[in-house]
C-alpha cells in the first residue's frame, strides 16, 4: 500500500495535539532567490554531527582526562550541538529566511529549562550545578541545556527517510562495537593495549548495571528492526542476531535485576503497540516469536532473583566481576524525604543540580554508618528520578514527569492512530528505546549515554511524527526577511547575537576541557616513581588558569606544594623564606577551594589538613585547624571521622602556655592542659563513637585524652570496653596493656602483653613493654628476652638499635 503523505494541516486532538506550523510570508522575488540557494550544505554538515554524535557518544572513552567517559561525551555532545547550531545560524543569514517546526513539547521543554536554570542558580554549589560534580559531570546545566538545544536542532532538521536510515545504521554500529567490545572485557579479553582497561569492569557506557541497561535497550531495538525489516539482506540480519546474542550475554553475565526489568517491561510495550495496529508493518505473519521469546527470557530471569541461588543458571558460570557499590532505593528514598525536611526551599527547588555529592553529608541517614560504606560519599542517588527530587525538588520533579507523561500520551495517539503516517516506523523504533530508558529512570541513575540516547530518542520521534514525506518542505516555506527590512534587521541582530553566543561557549568550554587535560597530566605525573614537585605544581597551576572554578585542582596544587615544601625542608641549607611562601600560598589554595564550595565538607576538611600542615611554622593555627574541622561538621553532621578528627584537634591544641610560671634555663615557657579544650575533645570523641562504635581508634585515642586529663580510672575503663569489642585487635591490647601496666598491675599487663605478641609477632613496641614488665617483676631472664625480640625486630627492619642496645645492656 501506498502511504499518503500527513496532511500538514491535519492536527490530533486533546492536549498532545502538535501540527506542523511553518509560518510563512514571502513575497514572489524573495521566493525565487531562495530558490538559487543549495540547502543541501548546511544539512549535510548537520547531518554528519548528527551521525558522528549517534556513533561516537556511546562508544568514546579517553584517558585525556581524569573521568574516561562522562566527561568526555558530554564534552563531545556540546561542541557537536555548538556546530549544528552555529550551521542552522550561519544558514539563517545565507537564505535570509527561518522556518521551525511547532511541537507541543516546546513550551513544556522551555519550562524545564528554566525550572533547571533556576534550580541551579539558586544552588548549594553554582559550580556544581552549571558545570557538573567533579567526578560525574553529567546532570549539569550546560549539559541540559545542550540536549535540549540537540532536541531542537533534530526537529527542525531531520526530515529525510534516508537521513534517519542512515541514523539508526549508526546507532546500531556504534552500539555493536559498545557490546562487542564490552562482552570480550567481561570475559576477561582486553582488546586496548591502555592499562586502565584492563579490569573485568572497564566498559564505555559506565557501571556494569548500566552496560547490562544499554543492553536491555539494544535488545528491544533489534526487535523493531527485526519486526519492521522486511527488506533486510541476510548480511544484515546476521549482524542484528549478533547483536541480540551479545546483549544477552552481556545480560547473562551482570545478571542485574534493574536490566532484566528494563527487558521485560519494555518488551510486553513493544508487544502491546505492535498488536495493536495493522498488518502492513509487519514483516511476516510469526514475527512476535522473537519479542516473545525475549520478554520470557527476561521474566525467567526476573525471578531467579527471588528463588533460591541454586537454581539460577547463572552461578553455573565461574566469572567473577568486580563488585559495584551503589545506595539502595530504601536508603535512596530516605535521602529524597530528609531532603525535603532540609527547608521550603529545598523541597520545592532541591539543592541544584549535580549537587547530590555535596548535600549527601546532611541528608543521609545516621543508620548508614552501620554499613561497609559509611566512609563513602555518594555523588548520585541509587535512581534518577530520586536525583531529580533530590537536586531540583518538587518543581523541577513535576515539570520532568509531566514533560515525559505528555509525551508518552502523545507517542502512544500518534503509534495507535496514525499507523499510515510515512514517519510512522522509525517514530516506534525510537519511542521504544525512549520508553526503555525512561522505565529505567525509576530504578537506576542516567549518565551521559542515557541522557544522551533519552533526549536522541525524544527528538527523533517528533521529527518522524511531522514528517511530511516532501523532500524540501521546510525549505519551500520559510518566513522571509526580505518581506520586511525592519524584520530582517531584528533577525540579522538576533542571529549574530546568536552566533557570538554560539563561539563564546565554545571557547568557553575548549579552556574548560584544556584544563581538565593539564590536570589529568599533573595528575599522572603525580603517580610516577620519582615525581617532581616543581614540575607537578606548575601543571596543576595551569589546570587552574584555564578552569578556575574547580576546587579539587586547587586542593590538588596545595598537596604539590606541600610536597615542594618537604623537598626544600630537606635539603642541608633550606631557604626558609620560600618554605614561607610555599606555606602562604597553601592556605591560599584552600581558602579558594572553600570559596568556591562553601558546601562540600570535604573542601573544609582538606583546608584543615593544609592549617595542620603549617601548625610548626604558624603559631595559633589549632584554631584554624579546629574552625574548619566545625565548618565540615556543619555540611556533613553525621560523619563520625570528622568529628574524630576535631576531637584529634582539640587535644592538639589543649597544651597551652602557663604563663604563670617563669621560663627554664632553656628560655622555654612551661605548659599546661587547657581543660575546656580536653571537655570539647572527649565530647567530639564521644560523639564519634556514638555515630560509629565499632572503630577501635577512636576509643584508643579517647583513653589518651582521659590519660592526659588525669583521669587514668576512665581511660582504663573505655579501653577495657574496647578491648570486649575487639577482643584481636592488637592495638586496642596493647593500649589496654599500656594502662595496667602504669597503674603497677604488672601480672595482668603481662597477660595482655603476651596476647599482643600472639597476635602480631612482630609488634615492637609490645615485646619492649612486656620487657618493661618482666623487669618490674625482676625477672630478667625474660626481660632480656623479650628486649633482644625488639632488638632483632629493628634491625630486620632496618632502624636504629642505640636505644634498645643501651636498655639491653643495662639489664645484663
Amino acid at each position: 500500500m501506498k502511504r499518503k503523505p500527513a496532511s500538514p494541516s491535519a492536527s490530533l486532538g486533546g492536549p498532545a495535539a502538535d501540527h506542523h506550523n511553518l509560518v510563512q510570508h514571502a513575497s514572489g522575488h524573495a521566493a525565487a532567490a531562495a530558490q538559487t540557494v543549495d540547502f543541501s550544505r548546511f544539512h549535510k554538515i548537520i547531518n554528519f554531527c548528527l551521525y558522528a554524535l549517534v556513533l561516537l557518544v556511546p562508544v568514546l572513552f579517553t584517558s585525556l582526562t581524569t573521568e574516561v567517559r562522562d566527561f568526555n561525551k558530554l564534552t563531545l555532545i556540546f561542541f557537536g550541538v555548538v556546530l549544528m547550531l552555529a550551521v542552522w545560524v550561519i544558514k539563517i543569514l545565507t537564505t535570509r529566511s527561518v522556518s521551525w517546526v511547532k511541537t507541543s513539547l516546546d513550551y513544556i521543554l522551555l519550562a524545564y529549562l528554566g525550572v533547571y536554570l533556576l534550580t541551579s542558580l539558586m544552588s548549594i554549589d553554582k559550580v556544581s550545578s552549571f558545570l557538573g560534580y567533579y567526578g560525574r559531570f553529567s546532570g549539569s546545566f550546560i549539559s541540559v541545556l545542550s540536549l535540549v538545544l540537540f532536541y531542537f536542532v533534530i526537529v527542525n532538521n531531520l526530515k529525510r527517510e534516508q537521513t534517519i536510515k542512515r541514523l539508526t545504521n549508526y546507532f546500531l554500529l556504534g552500539s555493536g562495537i559498545v557490546l562487542v567490545y564490552s562482552l570480550f572485557q567481561l570475559l576477561g579479553i582486553y582488546l586496548l593495549p591502555a592499562a586502565f582497561t584492563h579490569n573485568r569492569g572497564f566498559n564505555p557506557i559506565g557501571s556494569q548495571v548500566g552496560l547490562a541497561i544499554f543492553s536491555a535497550v539494544s535488545v528491544v531495538f533489534v526487535q523493531w528492526m527485526f519486526f519492521m525489516g522486511s527488506s533486510r539482506g541476510r548480511v544484515k540480519t546476521a549482524m542484528l542476531w549478533l547483536l541480540t546474542l551479545v546483549s544477552l550475554a552481556i545480560l547473562f553475565l551482570i545478571n542485574a535485576f534493574v536490566a532484566w526489568l528494563v527487558l521485560g517491561l519494555a518488551m510486553v510495550a513493544f508487544l502491546a503497540i505492535s498488536m495493536a495496529i495493522q498488518g502492513e508493518h509487519q514483516s511476516s505473519p510469526t514475527w512476535f516469536w522473537k519479542p516473545m521469546v525475549m520478554l520470557v527470557i527476561s521474566v525467567l530471569f526476573i525471578s531467579f532473583q527471588f528463588l533460591p541461588a541454586a537454581v539460577n543458571p547463572r552461578n553455573l558460570v565461574n566469572i567473577d566481576l568486580p563488585v559495584e557499590v551503589q545506595l539502595s532505593n530504601s536508603t535512596t528514598w530516605t535521602l529524597v524525604g530528609n531532603s525535603m525536611k532540609e527547608g521550603a526551599k529545598s523541597a520545592i527547588l532541591g539543592s541544584g543540580p549535580g549537587t547530590t555529592g555535596i548535600v549527601f553529608g546532611q541528608i543521609k541517614p545516621p543508620e548508614l554508618n552501620k554499613t561497609i560504606v559509611w566512609s563513602l560519599n555518594f555523588d548520585r542517588a541509587s535512581s534518577e528520578i530520586g536525583n531529580i527530587a533530590i537536586e531540583t525538588g518538587i518543581l523541577g520533579l513535576l515539570v520532568f514527569e509531566l514533560l515525559s507523561l505528555l509525551f508518552l500520551v502523545y507517542g502512544l495517539y500518534f503509534l495507535l492512530k496514525k499507523a499510515e503516517h510515512v514517519g510512522w516506523k522509525h517514530a516506534f523504533g525510537f519511542f521504544v528505546v525512549w520508553l526503555a530508558l525512561y522505565i529505567a529512570h525509576f530504578f537506576y541513575f542516567f549518565n551521559a549515554t542515557f541522557y544522551f540516547l533519552y533526549w536522541l530518542s525524544l527528538g527523533v520521534f517528533m521529527a518522524m511524527a511531522h514528517m511530511s514525506g516532501e523532500e524540501s518542505e521546510l525549505e519551500s516555506s520559510p518566513m522571509s526577511m526580505s518581506s520586511s527590512p525592519r524584520a530582517a534587521l531584528s533577525w540579522m541582530f538576533v542571529s549574530l547575537l546568536l552566533l557570538a553566543a554560539i563561539l563564546i561557549g565554545a571557547f568557553f568550554e575548549a579552556t574548560i576541557y584544556g584544563g581538565e587535560v593539564a590536570y589529568a597530566t599533573g595528575i599522572k605525573q603525580a603517580n610516577r616513581e620519582k615525581p617532581d614537585p616543581t614540575a607537578l605544581s606548575n601543571q596543576f597551576a595551569r589546570a587552574i588558569s584555564l578552569n578556575p572554578y574547580r576546587d579539587v585542582y586547587y586542593l590538588t596544587y596545595g598537596q604539590s606544594i606541600i610536597l615542594r615544601a618537604q623537598e626544600e625542608g630537606s635539603k642541608p641549607k633550606p631557604d626558609a623564606n620560600l618554605i614561607q611562601n610555599l606555606m602562604s600560598e597553601l592556605i591560599k589554595a584552600g581558602q579558594l577551594a572553600v570559596q568556591i564550595s562553601p558546601a562540600k565538607a570535604s573542601n573544609w576538611q582538606a583546608l584543615a589538613q593544609f592549617y595542620a600542615d603549617i601548625k610548626p611554622l604558624a603559631a595559633g593555627a589549632d584554631q584554624y585547624v579546629i574552625s574548619s574541622l566545625k565548618s565540615a561538621i556543619e555540611h556533613d553532621p553525621n560523619n563520625p571521622a570528622l568529628h574524630y578528627q576535631l576531637g584529634q584537634a582539640y587535644f592538639g591544641a589543649a597544651n597551652v602556655a602557663d604563663s604563670s610560671k617563669e621560663p627554664d634555663a632553656n628560655g622555654n615557657q612551661p605548659t599546661k592542659i587547657d581543660p575546656e579544650m580536653i571537655k570539647h575533645s572527649v565530647a567530639e570523641l564521644n560523639k564519634a563513637i556514638e555515630l560509629k562504635n565499632d572503630l577501635p581508634e577512636f576509643y584508643i585515642q579517647l583513653s589518651r585524652v582521659l590519660e592526659a586529663d588525669q583521669r587514668a580510672e576512665e581511660a582504663k575503663k573505655k579501653m577495657d570496653e574496647a578491648a570486649g569489642l575487639f577482643p584481636t585487635n592488637p592495638d586496642v591490647l596493647f593500649e589496654q596493656g599500656r594502662l595496667t601496666y602504669n597503674q603497677k598491675n604488672y601480672d595482668e599487663a603481662i597477660g595482655i602483653f603476651q596476647k599482643v605478641v600472639a597476635l602480631n609477632a612482630e609488634y615492637a613496641n609490645a615485646h619492649y613493654s612486656l620487657g618493661l614488665a618482666y623487669q618490674q617483676k625482676g625477672d630478667k631472664a625474660k626481660a632480656l628476652s623479650a628486649f633482644e625480640k625488639v632488638r632483632e625486630i629493628l634491625v630486620a627492619n632496618k632502624q636504629d638499635t642505640a636505644d634498645i642496645d643501651q636498655v639491653i645492656a643495662g639489664v645484663k
